[in-house]
């Protein structure tokens, strides 16, 4: 089981980014779609739902929540994980973070969240783009970037 990070979501399933990130629309997109034909089983931990589905319309939003009720198991943040992110928060490289000010205490707060239950679930990986995420993990899990899926054209042949 893979965990993926708001901004895959944000990217692959809402199709949104920001100047400068339009090609990790399709980065996800083929990332996800990959993961599916391979039949890897993709989680959502339920912070990362909350963040991706803060800002659009309604009707859009509607349709963005049936697509992930449908394509990925939403982990819940139990008591296991609460446990496990306030250790993570506690931990010297996320003092150390919020001491030097280099994140807002609430964007952490939902690192360490989404960190514990990809961990308390037993997910292989976390695939995010957060710069902080790694820290936060502290090696109890892997955190890589979207991997480059490469995608087969449509082959034209000469006759």
């Amino acid at each position: 089981m893979v965990c993926l990070d708001t901004h895959v979501i944000i990217w692959g399933i809402k199709e949104e980014a920001s100047p400068g990130q339009e090609n990790m629309v399709q980065r996800a997109k083929s990332y996800i779609r990959h993961q599916v034909s391979q039949r890897v089983n993709l989680m959502l931990p339920a912070p990362v739902v909350a963040e991706a589905l803060i800002r659009g319309e309604v009707d859009h939003l509607r349709t963005i929540r049936t697509i992930i009720e449908k394509s990925f198991f939403i982990a819940a943040f139990d008591s296991p994980a609460a446990f496990l992110a306030a250790e993570l928060e506690r931990s010297r490289g996320v003092v150390e973070l919020l001491e030097k000010g280099q994140a807002p205490r609430r964007h952490i707060r939902i690192d360490t969240q989404i960190a514990a239950i990809a961990i308390t679930q037993n997910a292989e990986m976390i695939i995010s783009h957060d710069p902080y995420m790694r820290t936060i993990a502290q090696d109890r899990i892997p955190v890589i970037e979207i991997p480059d899926i490469p995608e087969q054209e449509n082959l034209q042949f000469e006759q």
